[in-house]
């Protein structure tokens, strides 16, 4: 992200280009997704939701055995020989088969576990995304490594589009929960066909993988993401098991809701962050400079939208969701207190696989699963919110801290970047949740929309004086300004074009 050589102009140049295009898709999915989450919780029962995500773990932690960590590990390296692409693409569409083949073997099992024979066949239905991801993974792998933003975008932003109307047309036809399971078949399949189409490398003959480089830091980027699956679905598993699906769906929901606002975020910049960082990992105050602004830029476009949300909790899910959900908001509240350190927790990997640590990313993920699965478990004694309670109280004392101080060993980036952007974004979003919670209950549920929008206003300008106390507050700032700036650029291009 700095000019000082040529090159680094080169990196700053497709660093900004980069983002510009990621946020221009991100935006785009900004409204397919809110919309769908909105469109879907209205058309359809809590039930729904909790059958699907009884479903999503176990789809989850098969699919982690077809990935076999080769997809960051493609964008991790410079370059990668045509005969090694081959072998891994065809050695992942195989696994990805044998997986479909599993689950679909598995899905009797499945349903007895549950005690939902419902569960069968959409078990069967799934398996068919399972195939078209491992044939995706490969060109859209080196796409992301080739800096070909532009192509993934319009990839990225015509699947989710058409996952979304797949999944509407299906609620509205009445069929259920079965239109929740359109959306993975139908991305995946406009994943594969993009990827294959944009993709300057083409599938030929079937190879063998033979590069040990490749093979030892993809297996370790398999396990990190097997303790991390532990990590995230543990909790689903287990609601869905003791719990039922209804008491999922709500926790499902709120889940969802907390994750919106920094998956929306945190996606497209992974795509951009990890092969710059990858690329300048022999300049370690490069390194440090480039994460941290790109963590701000996260941080600052997440944290203030979540305090928002915290602030009138009721009034948002009756307003996005109606009433027949309300039982989620102390669920949410819970994760909400979580989601306002997670944004920049979600980029620990960023640091992990561009500087080529997989097995210390495999330590880390040690820790932090078995931290999360352990407080999950203690939580489900008091059912979805004592869970919820659990995890968000275990995330901002002990995993937090610690892994601002493991990345703080093994990596340019100090403890003390860390805090300077997290603490003033802190402090913004308890000013917003006050001065929310004092106005809510004064405004009528007429101007709910004009409430909301004030509110993020005014929560985004309190993380703006706040965040700009910092260096690493106003370089990111700036370097927002030069985002939005070149998207503007290149919108007038296309338009005059």
């Amino acid at each position: 992200m700095m000019a000082v050589e040529s090159n680094r102009g080169s990196y700053r140049k497709d660093a900004i280009g980069g983002s510009a295009f990621a946020i221009g898709a991100q935006l785009s999915r900004v409204v397919l997704n809110l919309t769908a989450l909105v469109v879907l919780s209205r058309l359809l029962l809590p039930e729904d939701f909790g059958l699907v995500a009884s479903l999503a773990p176990i789809v989850a932690f098969i699919t982690m055995f077809q990935d076999l960590g080769f997809q960051q590990t493609i964008i991790q390296r410079e370059e990668t020989s045509d005969k090694e692409l081959n072998g891994i693409f065809w050695l992942i569409s195989t696994v990805g088969l044998i997986c479909a083949l599993i689950l679909s073997a598995s899905s009797g099992a499945i349903a007895s576990f549950y005690n939902d024979d419902r569960l069968q066949n959409l078990a069967i239905a799934a398996s068919v995304s399972l195939f078209l991801t491992g044939v995706a993974t490969v060109p859209l792998s080196v796409l992301n490594r080739d800096l070909m933003f532009k192509k993934m975008a319009l990839i990225d932003v015509s699947a989710n589009a058409m996952g979304f109307i797949a999944a509407v047309c299906g609620a509205i036809a009445g069929l259920g929960y079965w239109s929740l399971i359109l959306t993975p078949i139908v991305i995946s399949a406009v994943n594969s066909i993009g990827g294959l189409s944009a993709s300057n490398w083409k599938p030929s003959q079937p190879a063998i993988v033979t590069d040990k480089g490749i093979l030892t830091f993809g297996a370790n980027l398999s396990v990190y993401n097997m303790m991390n699956f532990a990590a995230r679905n543990f909790d689903n598993i287990l609601i869905g098991r003791t719990q039922g699906a209804a008491e999922l769906g709500y926790y499902d929901r709120a889940y969802k809701l907390l994750l919106f606002p920094i998956v929306t975020i945190s996606h497209p910049l992974f795509r951009v962050a990890v092969p710059i960082l990858s690329r300048v990992t022999s300049e370690p105050g490069r390194v440090r400079a480039i994460y941290c602004r790109f963590i701000a830029i996260l941080s600052f476009a997440a944290v203030p939208a979540m305090a928002v949300a915290l602030g009138a909790p009721d009034r948002l899910v009756v307003f996005l969701f109606g009433a027949k959900w309300l039982p989620l908001v102390p669920i949410f509240m819970w994760l909400g207190f979580a989601g306002l350190v997670q944004p920049i927790n979600t980029t620990a990997s960023w640091i992990f696989v561009s500087l080529g640590k997989s097995k210390q990313m495999v330590r880390w993920g040690m820790f932090s699963s078995c931290s999360t699965i352990v407080a999950i478990a203690i939580g489900l004694r008091w059912g979805a919110v004592g869970v919820a309670a659990a995890y968000a109280i275990t995330e901002v004392g002990v995993r937090t801290p610690a892994m601002y101080h493991y990345i703080s060993k093994l990596s340019p980036v100090k403890k003390r970047d860390f805090y300077s952007i997290q603490l003033p974004l802190l402090f913004s979003a308890g000013m917003t949740v006050s001065l929310i919670k004092v106005a809510d209950p004064y405004i009528p549920e007429f101007c709910t929309i004009p409430f909301f929008l004030c509110c993020a206003m005014i929560s985004y300008i309190f993380g703006f004086v706040f965040i700009s106390a910092t260096r690493n507050g106003r370089e990111a700032i700036g370097e927002v300004w030069n985002l939005l700036g070149s998207a503007l650029r290149r919108l007038r291009q296309v338009r005059r074009n």
